[in-house]
């Protein structure tokens, strides 16, 4: 049973996504993603708390030009901090495994230890069987799962993601913004292939349609 459950849908007519959040205890909580494919100025995600733009700026995602990986930062007071040990706020890596690995890790701590966490192509978690696969956020020294990202039908972004414990607040949020960060990386570079004419498929090694099964279907946490 999962302990919190983040919904997210797709705003029309465009990329920036809304979240719904529930937990165990009932409490409810909105987040914005709000998407920038396009300004390279801007963060490629900001997450706001509430359910617009108008929300205060709590973290975002900055994708490195000419690499695969993420820079992750979660924001307190308008000011982002690095990681400390006081856990006043987090900025880290999310680092993709090798160029066709499936994979992307980041180091962060969670109950106050510093650990390693991955999310990785799952087939047997996650509340939708579809052709694009799920993902888990595992603790690698583990093996445990901490969260499943599950797609709704043909999408990728759109779906839940439902966290397995309760790991507190900013976890919680980085397991929610670095997921989406994974999951809108291959959406760009799905679009990208389309408006070329290629096939649909990944070269970020999650593969889709004859490279991958159905995955998922076997419940979340």
């Amino acid at each position: 049973m999962s302990y919190k459950e983040f919904h997210i849908t797709e705003q029309p007519g465009c990329h920036h996504y809304y979240v719904a959040t529930t937990d165990i205890t009932g409490d409810t909580q909105d987040f914005f993603l709000e998407n920038s494919p396009f300004d390279k100025s801007q963060p490629d995600l900001r997450m706001h708390l509430g359910p617009d733009t108008t929300g205060a700026i709590i973290g975002e995602s900055r994708y490195k030009r000419f690499s695969q990986n993420c820079q992750i930062s979660l924001i307190e007071n308008d000011l982002i901090y690095t990681h400390s040990l006081d856990n006043n706020g987090v900025k880290v890596t999310l680092s993709k495994k090798g160029y066709l690995s499936p994979s992307y890790a980041f180091q962060t701590s969670l109950h106050g230890e510093m650990g390693r966490f991955t999310w990785k192509k799952t087939h047997s978690l996650g509340k939708h069987a579809t052709p694009l696969g799920n993902l888990k956020l595992v603790n690698e020294s583990s093996d445990e799962p901490l969260a499943v990202f599950s797609s709704d039908s043909y999408s990728l972004v759109p779906g839940c993601v439902e966290m397995c414990g309760e790991f507190g607040e900013e976890f919680d949020q980085l397991a929610l913004l670095t997921g989406v960060s994974v999951r809108e990386k291959q959406r760009r570079s799905q679009s990208r292939q389309m408006r070329h004419g290629r096939d649909y498929a990944y070269t970020s090694g999650f593969g889709l349609g004859m490279g991958m099964g159905a995955g998922g279907g076997g419940g979340g946490c």
